[in-house]
């Protein structure tokens, strides 16, 4: 028997993708895995402290591997350590973001051309831990992702309007509480049932019981 292999979902990211795959905080990227389980192979590309800086020639460099995984659904999350306060060194000014977003999307577009993007905006944050206004500086960078969306067509999940005046949604002021990560992973699937059906889990063949036994869903 031959087996077809399942569609592929990349989600790239920060520390907010990279944690989203822990299982004990209900972590957004786990509750993909278990809705894709057998479905489709989820792969997490977030990395903790990374920013659009960091990401584009990463992505860049990497492009021939994640052509190579053919992936049917990409999702790119990245604004909240570009929009560390300029005395931390991980900021990133605004005007270099959108240069380097933009970069992201094109390498991602370029390298899977049949992949849908799902561009989510960052969340907002808890000024209150920090004692810094720092949430108005996140809401220019969750802009950012909303004009480049409208301009590229890409289909965005506004994080930071769903998680503004939520507390409750964080864990420390920044990352995802396990009722954060389950507003996000509702908006994800709410983003693809409006956008891009045929993605659904549901929509999707579950793999034969010959396949399930050699082939992890979710890794």
């Amino acid at each position: 028997m031959v087996a077809t292999a399942l569609p592929v979902v990349v989600t790239l990211g920060d520390s907010i993708t990279e944690y989203g795959a822990k299982a004990d905080e209900s972590g957004w990227v786990w509750m993909l895995c278990q809705d894709y389980r057998n479905r489709a192979a989820v792969v997490n590309w977030g990395k903790s402290g990374w920013t659009t800086r960091r990401w584009l020639p990463e992505i860049a460099a990497s492009r021939d591997e994640l052509a190579a995984l053919s992936p049917s659904l990409i999702t790119v999350l990245l604004g909240t350590n570009d929009a560390a306060p300029a005395f931390y060194r991980s900021g990133v000014p605004l005007e270099e973001y959108t240069t380097t977003m933009r970069g992201i999307l094109g390498v991602v577009a370029q390298a899977c051309p049949s992949a849908q993007i799902l561009l989510i905006a960052p969340p907002a944050v808890v000024d209150e831990v920090f004692g810094l206004p720092q949430n108005e500086r996140v809401y220019a960078y969750a802009d950012v992702c909303r004009q480049l969306g409208s301009e590229l067509r890409i289909p965005v999940v506004d994080l930071w309007t769903a998680t503004q005046d939520h507390p409750e949604y964080f864990c420390d002021g920044i990352h995802l509480s396990s009722d954060g990560n389950r507003e996000l992973y509702r908006l994800v699937l709410d983003a693809i049932r409006c956008n891009m059906a045929h993605l659904l889990p549901d929509r999707i063949g579950a793999a034969s019981s010959w396949w399930k036994r050699y082939f992890q869903a979710c890794f």
